[in-house]
């Protein structure tokens, strides 16, 4: 009983290796290691985190944030309008990372008029 830090950070470090399922699926492409790591960031940041609340918090709390993501995920508009996901966004604290659209504006936030929604929504199903 009591504290291990070695055996702790053997734990984290187990959960943030790459196994199968974060590989790369195109392994016939050669991806430089640091290409690598950039694409595994986030699979890694999520493992440990689920790792870090089942260990604090229980089983259920990594259960109620994949529920929480997969009813956010699930919400949309019509087919010709871009759907936002904030609140996937905000569970996941994507809201917080600052990317080129933040900077530069989101090329789907034009100030050209759009089409009428039925025809494009027509269109695109091809009624």
């Amino acid at each position: 009983p009591g504290y291990h830090p070695t055996k702790t950070r053997m734990q984290l470090a187990r959960a943030t290796d790459l196994d199968a399922s974060l590989a790369p699926q195109n392994e016939n492409k050669f991806l430089h290691p640091v290409q690598e790591i950039q694409a595994t960031q986030q699979m890694r940041e999520d493992a440990l985190q689920n790792l870090t609340l089942r260990n604090v918090y229980g089983e259920h709390m990594v259960m109620r944030l994949e529920m929480e993501k997969n009813i956010l995920s699930s919400f949309s508009r019509l087919p010709v309008l871009k759907s936002s996901y904030a609140g996937l966004e905000t569970v996941t604290k994507e809201d917080l990372n600052f990317g080129f659209e933040n900077a530069f504006g989101d090329p789907y936030e034009t100030t050209k008029i759009m089409e009428d929604v039925h025809t494009l929504t027509e269109r695109k199903l091809k009624l």
